[in-house]
């Protein structure tokens, strides 16, 4: 399927989304602090980013660093039940979507699922953008001759 990154500091939570993206047909790379996260990044190029929102780790500005060196990576914010207003603060960072937890195999599953989806339908549009431009410009060049 892909290869995910996942950014969480708890051994315990990451353990838990490796398993059910692995078990899901992904590849899976953990980090446990935002510098990591952001090397693995560079190094890596996964094809998804997630990464938790917690009082010690701070996923928004990992998905704003995502988002500044490779816009084209889909970025999922996982955050606490008690957070509060967690899709604005999902979309001020840059992220595609956000889960609030507990989480469940199903749903983590299934977004990460929707946001390959997401990515690969953006990598098929500007596809068709070049080729329409490359188009514009041949019959242009056509006109004028």
């Amino acid at each position: 399927m892909a290869f995910v990154l996942v950014a969480e500091p708890s051994a315990s939570v990451a353990g838990a989304l490796r398993r059910f993206l692995e078990a899901a047909g992904h590849e899976v790379t953990v980090a446990g602090a935002v510098l990591e996260g952001l090397e693995r990044v560079r190094e890596l190029a996964p094809a998804l980013v997630l990464a938790s929102v917690t009082e010690g780790f701070d996923g928004e500005s990992l998905c704003r660093q995502v988002k500044e060196e490779a816009p084209g990576i889909p970025v999922l914010l996982l955050y606490l039940p008690e957070e509060e207003n967690p899709e604005s603060r999902a979309a001020v960072a840059g992220a595609e979507a956000c889960l609030v937890g507990p989480l469940k195999r199903a749903t983590v599953v299934s977004c990460v699922s929707l946001l390959m989806q997401l990515a690969q339908a953006r990598e098929a549009v500007a596809v068709v953008r070049t080729e329409m431009q490359l188009l514009q410009h041949q019959s242009q060049g056509a006109t004028r001759s």
